[in-house]
């Protein structure tokens, strides 16, 4: 699509002695559309705030699609705030964030098992000195899966279909069979005493599976590569890993840094050695949670937890919509029957959301995601 070459907000902000604004549907200056123009007037004094108005109105017009979303280009989406940002494109029309479930503990590490058709998530009480796996049985109703956890906080369903779990206390990474009142033929996968707290964990479509190893306090953190009960340390100069995952193909790792606060990128090459870093992801918002667990679609979107909520970001790190969570924010991942459903852990509570996409591993991935923003 050819899109008209942009006027200067300066040029389209017109001053008028008067003290308010407004926008209007005639149509003379020049903006991003040739169907769609628009004149924003100013009061005097409030010519400063003309560029900041010129955006927001935009985007505001691209939410409501009378522009398209593809003028703002590429390198615009990290300098939106999360209110112009608007949801995900791929929140299901009409889609509200949904309480399954609360209680008094702090919720990781979801994974949805397609066998059982049950969401599996993790759970820390009275100060991280009870430590469980839980199963959502319904709404409003989960029971205690595994009662004696040591401290599983991230899982991923294995290419096996089993339960990969971090366990942060155990300083061991396991892999259970996910048995109807509690795992089965439990397996540890490496354990050693030189790890800090195993935090979160991934597995490619090779088998290869990453984890992170974070020391919040003296920020002396790892990030590990998993092959054939050897754990190797790929990764020593990030201050506090938390989340991980890879791109569909593999070929890129991605990890969510609570120390910097913002998501770091690498490249991968074919024995899942990490190559260039990159500064994959960091939005100019004033929240400062740190930055946490993470999942992926079948288009290989991202969806990052932390700094006020879940980002959805392209694989070029753009963003592309945001879901304000009012809790800490901690994990995500997809699940549900169809597969289209984001279950979301926080303090004290788990949501959902429904999406028109599916997880990565759960159908195949679509050849474009389309970019029309919905509300709730």
């Amino acid at each position: 699509m050819h899109l008209p070459k942009r006027e200067p907000a300066a040029k389209v902000a017109t001053a008028i002695c008067n003290s308010k604004y407004y926008t209007g549907r005639h149509v003379v200056a020049g903006c991003l559309s040739s169907e769609v123009r628009y004149e924003i007037h100013l009061p005097s004094p409030c010519l400063a705030f003309a560029m900041n108005s010129y955006r927001s109105l935009m985007w505001s017009l691209a939410l409501r699609g009378f522009i398209p979303l593809a003028a703002f280009g590429s390198s615009f989406g990290n300098a939106l705030s999360a209110q112009e940002l608007g949801l995900p494109p791929t929140v299901a029309v009409g889609a509200k964030l949904t309480e399954v479930y609360s209680g008094d503990g702090f919720y990781e590490g979801p994974m949805w098992d397609p066998a059982s058709a049950k969401l599996y998530f993790s759970g820390f009480y009275d100060n991280n000195t009870s430590l469980r796996v839980l199963r959502l049985e319904k709404p409003g109703d989960a029971v205690t899966w595994e009662g004696k956890s040591q401290g599983v906080n991230g899982t991923f369903l294995s290419l096996d279909g089993r339960m990969l779990g971090a366990q942060g206390k155990a300083k061991a990474i396991i892999d259970w069979r996910l048995g109807e009142d509690g795992p089965v033929d439990q397996k540890t996968l490496y354990q050693s005493d030189a790890l800090n707290q195993p935090n979160d964990i991934c597995q490619t479509a090779d088998g290869r599976i990453y984890f992170t190893d974070p020391n919040f306090q003296t920020q002396q953190s790892g990030v590990y590569l998993l092959k054939d009960s050897n754990a190797t340390k790929i990764i020593s100069n990030i201050p506090a890993p938390n989340g991980i995952i890879t791109s569909l193909d593999g070929r890129t790792l991605y990890i969510s840094d609570s120390g910097d606060k913002f998501w770091r990128s690498y490249s991968l090459d074919d024995q899942g050695m990490p190559g260039k870093e990159e500064t994959f992801f960091k939005p100019e918002v004033t929240n400062q949670n740190s930055p946490d667990g993470m999942t992926i679609d079948a288009g290989g979107n991202l969806y990052l937890t932390g700094r006020g909520g879940v980002w959805m970001v392209s694989a070029e790190g753009k963003a592309l919509g945001f879901v304000p969570i009012p809790e800490f924010c901690s994990n995500v991942t997809f699940g549900g029957p169809d597969g289209k459903t984001l279950y979301i852990t926080c303090e004290g509570k788990l949501y959902s959301l429904q999406m028109t996409v599916t997880g990565h591993g759960d159908s195949p991935a679509p050849t474009k995601i389309v970019t029309t923003l919905t509300s709730l």
